[in-house]
């Protein structure tokens, strides 16, 4: 076979093809070959293999590629759930999605965009807070809360 063609997949050993599981999931090579029952040389020649490479490349690069997807589906349903606790009519619920909030502002405030996303959830705390008080001093005005949250 000539060096110019690359060869398929299914030239790869099972061991190989078992392998590449275990080196996305396991944090170290070293770890992988271990949990493999093969040497760390073993290894890095198996990924100096270009066909080899690639297909570990293609595995990872799918496996993160569904970790940002679930990520960003968990993110999605976090700011929901919080958003509905911030916005229900409990102000018990409320004080501890407050402070829920400001919790994770203290650990999360390195870095400028998350400041911002802190920033952000502390004003609409804030706006929340004030309109309790409004309603608390204006007791006949109702609530222009979101009608359709399920948090009621």
């Amino acid at each position: 076979m000539s060096h110019d063609v690359p060869q398929e997949p299914t030239a790869l050993s099972q061991r190989q093809l078992l392998a590449i599981p275990y080196l996305t999931a396991s944090p170290t090579f070293t770890e992988a070959a271990e949990k493999l029952g093969v040497s760390r040389k073993t290894i890095y020649r198996w990924l100096n293999d270009p066909d080899f490479r690639q297909a570990y490349e293609r595995q990872r690069e799918e496996t993160a590629a569904l970790a940002t997807s679930e990520i960003r589906a968990l993110m999605l349903k976090a700011a929901v759930v919080l958003a509905e606790r911030l916005e229900s009519d409990d102000p018990e619920e409320r004080a501890r999605a407050s402070r829920d909030v400001m919790t994770y502002g203290l650990k999360v405030a390195d870095s400028e965009a998350n400041r911002r996303v802190v920033e952000r959830l502390n004003r609409i705390i804030s706006n929340v807070e004030e309109e309790d008080r409004y309603h608390a001093r204006n007791p006949h005005v109702p609530h222009t809360r979101n009608p359709n949250s399920r948090r009621h």
